[in-house]
């Protein structure tokens, strides 16, 4: 018999410091916040443009609707509790 072919393995999740550095790479002033109208614009001029209804949906979950920023701390400890639940 032909030999099963192994699963492709299973892309490991990011850690949380690892998200948050991406995150402090788009803040070099430290700030603890990106502008949300910052981060739409560079999700659709860099890299692979996002789609409209992709950024909306980022959005609706990581933007302040008060200040209209993104607390990258907040949203990663919000993003990586969700990757938990589901292991």
């Amino acid at each position: 018999p032909r030999p099963r072919p192994r699963p492709h393995p299973r892309p490991s999740r990011p850690s949380q410091e690892k998200l948050l550095q991406a995150f402090r790479f788009l803040d070099p002033e430290g700030k603890g916040y990106i502008e949300a109208s910052v981060m739409r614009d560079m999700l659709i001029t860099k890299g692979v443009p996002f789609r409209e209804k992709e950024i909306d949906a980022f959005m609706a979950v990581a933007k302040d609707l008060e200040t209209g920023r993104i607390y990258h701390e907040d949203y990663v400890a919000l993003l990586c509790s969700w990757t938990t639940q589901g292991s």
